[in-house]
């Protein structure tokens, strides 16, 4: 755990390696090699040293390794930690992604990147969804899923998550369609008011402040049914 004591099975912790393979630092770096390398209490050797590895993972039933991700890679979402190499490795374990990554992007929505085998299946979209909201919170789900053809990667190999938070989202063209009636007219005026000037219907239906304000000038306009946004168009909002 956080104190390097060790943790029962099933309980998230950080890997640490020791024994005679251990080496005894990084050339140079005095600092990170006492971040790194620190007292093996598990070791009768005296002077022994174990290596934090970084890697969060836990034991299962039958004395395996699952590997849940890196500790580098937590965020905070709305209050919630967030270990995004979990997330990473739920979507992975669906038959058609081959890789996958996942960053925080504007007002704390999660977008995955997929590397996948061949086109999207039908449902993909859905069926990915409910396999995670099996085992993850509901916070823990992108809001916002996105093929590309290769992760960024640095030159050791490794994932780029600077790189990653810095892509831009591909855009979704949608067909402008005027307001047609004075119902749907206050529906845009609410929208235009309430949500960014940039942001499509689909990637806003998580942002519940949006969503109440919208409602609110809604039912001071003379319109009490309360609304949330689900399609790119006043007419379907209404609905």
């Amino acid at each position: 755990d956080e104190h390097l004591d060790p943790v029962p099975p099933g309980v998230a912790g950080e890997l640490l390696i020791g024994g005679a393979g251990v080496a005894r630092g990084y050339h140079a770096r005095p600092a990170l090699t006492a971040e790194r390398f620190v007292p093996d209490s598990s070791s009768e050797q005296t002077g022994a040293r174990a290596y934090r590895t970084g890697d969060r993972v836990r034991l299962d039933r039958e004395g395996r390794l699952e590997f849940l991700g890196r500790l580098d890679a937590q965020v905070k979402i709305r209050g919630f930690r967030v270990e995004l190499g979990e997330i990473e490795t739920a979507l992975r374990r669906d038959r058609q992604v081959r890789d996958a990554a996942v960053t925080v992007v504007g007002d704390q929505r999660l977008v995955a990147f997929l590397v996948l085998d061949g086109p999207r299946r039908p449902d993909f979209v859905a069926e990915l969804g409910t396999a995670l909201r099996e085992g993850l919170p509901e916070y823990m789900v992108p809001r916002l899923f996105t093929d590309v053809e290769a992760l960024p990667l640095t030159p050791n190999g490794k994932l780029d998550r600077r790189a990653l938070a810095a892509w831009v989202l591909p855009s979704h063209d949608v067909e402008h369609v005027a307001p047609r009636d004075p119902v749907e007219a206050v529906i845009a005026d609410c929208g235009g008011r309430c949500l960014p000037s940039n942001a499509s219907a689909s990637r806003t239906t998580s942002s519940a402040s949006a969503v109440i304000r919208c409602t609110w000038r809604r039912s001071s306009r003379g319109c009490a049914r309360p609304f949330a946004w689900r399609c790119p168009c006043a007419a379907s909002s209404k609905r």
